[in-house]
């Protein structure tokens, strides 16, 4: 199963032509899902994806992260 969650949002203003490096962080709760017959918070290992762009359906950017 796919689930898309948004978990940084950043607005940046840009004029054409314009370019900026931006940092964004991602805590440990931006890859957990609740279990409920256990009644706990998860974090399985995986490999996911980070997409980035200016909404859902306009995605610019995939960066693949490894959680071990």
């Amino acid at each position: 199963m796919v689930t898309l969650a948004t978990s940084v949002l950043a607005k940046v203003s840009l004029n054409s032509g314009e370019s900026t490096e931006l940092t964004l962080s991602l805590d440990s709760s931006a890859f957990a899902f609740y279990d409920p017959e256990k009644s706990e918070w998860k974090i399985e290992p995986g490999v996911f994806t980070l997409n980035v762009g200016s909404s859902s359906s306009d995605i610019r950017l995939k960066l693949p992260i490894t959680i071990n």
